[in-house]
């Protein structure tokens, strides 16, 4: 007698079959559960750590900005009295100090007319001791006594000045530089005033600068700084000055470094492009090696 299955039988011995063959295939696969384990060793790699040991080392910050070498300060070779040049001690390019004598004037000139108020003095003294004698005869009154001492006091006065042209005929430089020209010549007749040729001055380099305003609160006057400009030339100085005002334009506050200029500096180092480096206070700090940097996450993963 054969048995009639319904479909409610039929379905229920078909998820039988199916459930009983995907049970014995899990058996044919003994790999699956090692996979599991690797998958879970896996993760736990991901939390390992390298350790080493670091001792803070002490290192120096640098504010680095662009900057120019500024246009020195400048004295004009003027000369002060009315005189005949003698001689020009001085030409275009020579190094002066302060003191030092860069024109003489024509001395035959000066001691002529030196030598003439000396015997003009002479002979007001001469004059003035006659009317002292004559009034003590009455032979003379108190208005002549005070007519011949006035003109020994003019006379005095002359022979003042005329020392004092003596010393004026010496031009002389005042600062530390460098002779930019000399427009004069022996036996030229000048006036008081007349310039005859320029100075530049060496004594000190200024190094102008601009602070961002994210760096100026940490830069201050007396600041330690280096200068390498493009010539190649390094220079060391201090900050001397800070704006307190900014540019509108650029939000940026100028400063200038100043250099002591030495002899072993170039004369050709104004208006020249410069790097500035100021330093500031030493901090600690740990080296890391950029090997031991990895990016915890994948750049396709972003």
């Amino acid at each position: 007698m054969k048995v009639k299955l319904t479909t409610g039988q039929w379905i229920a011995s078909f998820i039988l079959l199916s459930t009983t063959a995907w049970m014995v295939s899990g058996k044919g696969t003994p790999d699956a559960v090692a996979l599991f384990k690797d998958d879970h060793n896996i993760q736990k790699e991901l939390f390992k750590v390298a350790i080493f040991d670091s001792v803070a080392e002490p290192i120096q910050p640098l504010i680095e900005t662009n900057g120019i070498t500024a246009t020195p300060h400048q004295q004009p070779i003027v000369a002060v009295a009315e005189a005949r040049l003698g001689q020009i001690l001085v030409k275009a390019g020579d190094h002066v100090k302060p003191g030092q004598v860069l024109i003489i004037a024509d001395m035959k000139l000066e001691k002529e007319r030196t030598a003439k108020v000396a015997a003009i003095l002479e002979q007001r003294r001469l004059e003035y001791k006659s009317a002292q004698a004559l009034l003590k005869k009455n032979l003379s009154s108190e208005q002549q006594l005070a007519e011949a001492f006035s003109q020994l006091r003019i006379a005095e006065q002359a022979v003042g000045q005329a020392a004092k042209s003596y010393h004026l005929s010496f031009i002389k430089s005042y600062i530390h530089g460098i002779v930019e020209r000399i427009d004069a010549y022996t036996n030229q007749l000048v006036r008081g005033g007349t310039v005859l040729g320029n100075i530049i001055e060496t004594s000190v380099i200024v190094v102008k600068g601009s602070l961002a305003e994210i760096t100026v609160n940490k830069v201050q006057v007396g600041d330690r700084a280096n200068v390498q400009l493009k010539s190649g030339v390094e220079l060391s100085g201090k900050v001397r000055y800070i704006s307190p005002i900014s540019h509108s334009d650029t939000r940026t506050f100028d400063f200038e470094v100043e250099v002591p200029r030495s002899d072993s500096h170039p004369d050709s180092i104004y208006g020249m492009t410069a790097t500035i480096q100021i330093l500031q206070p030493f901090i600690l700090a740990h080296f890391i090696s950029p090997a031991l940097l990895h990016r915890a996450v994948p750049y396709k993963t972003l």
